[in-house]
């Protein structure tokens, strides 16, 4: 099952997940289920595989030594362009985990199954939950 995803930060959030304040930890929760991730704020860029820096004995990382919002292609060195052509490599080579059995697409699908049934319940209104429980009672009663 192939799945890339790409989180951009606002400016001024760092790439590192590391000591975020809580409504940047409460979506790092959320995008870390994702099997392979970019997290970016333009100026900084990792890579996670499964919420953790990927390779982890020494994680892809890339810090542009100025801010491209006001230096433009002046605040990326060269060597700073290969890490992140490197970065980007590795993100769209990553290879799919392919589930042998039941068990193990379960346990693949649970995170990225939690991620959208919370932005499911966000979307339906909540007098359509009301609505639907007032039909089910009328019907369960009715027979």
């Amino acid at each position: 099952m192939k799945t890339n995803l790409t989180q951009r930060r606002i400016k001024a959030r760092k790439a590192s997940a590391c000591g975020l304040c809580k409504p940047w930890k409460k979506q790092w929760e959320k995008f870390k289920a994702h099997p392979n991730l970019i997290y970016t704020d333009g100026n900084e860029w990792a890579l996670y595989r499964s919420g953790k820096p990927w390779p982890e004995d020494n994680p892809a990382f890339v810090q542009f030594s100025g801010d491209i919002t006001t230096d433009g292609k002046g605040a990326i060195s060269d060597g700073e362009a290969q890490k992140l052509h490197e970065l980007l490599i590795a993100f769209f080579n990553w290879q799919p985990i392919v589930p042998r059995n039941a068990p193990q697409l379960a346990e693949m699908l649970a995170p990225l199954c939690r991620l959208a049934r919370a932005d499911v319940l966000r979307a339906i209104p909540k007098w359509f939950w009301k609505k639907q429980w007032r039909e089910a009672d009328t019907q369960l009663f009715q027979n």
